[in-house]
């Protein structure tokens, strides 16, 4: 776990200057890299919320591609919860933008 906590510090200081200087991207992929290290943990909610910001930041900047990443989070969240039907409902659509459908 001492891994995960080093990480989290340095995800959290790149997402406070990524916010700080505007960069709306790097800052929605550093709340997912968050994101996938809470859901090792096991807090679901708190992944889930991230994926969340992650997303929707993607889906405004126009960023299909790094939106597949955020979509991935959510069926990992999913799979996690035994919800089958909906983690693969998130990677059926992360694999559609992959492949330009």
């Amino acid at each position: 776990m001492g891994e995960e906590k080093g990480a989290m510090g340095y995800f959290e200081r790149t997402l406070a200057l990524s916010d700080e200087v505007g960069d709306a991207s790097l800052s929605a992929l550093t709340r997912g890299n968050i994101a996938n290290l809470v859901l090792i943990s096991g807090n679901t909610e708190k992944a889930l919320s991230l994926f969340t910001e992650s997303l929707v930041a993607f889906e405004r900047l126009g960023d299909r591609q790094s939106s597949v990443f955020s979509l991935l989070g959510f069926a990992d969240v999913y799979a996690s919860l035994s919800d089958l039907s909906r983690a693969e409902e998130y990677a059926r659509r992360a694999l559609e933008i992959s492949v330009g459908v």
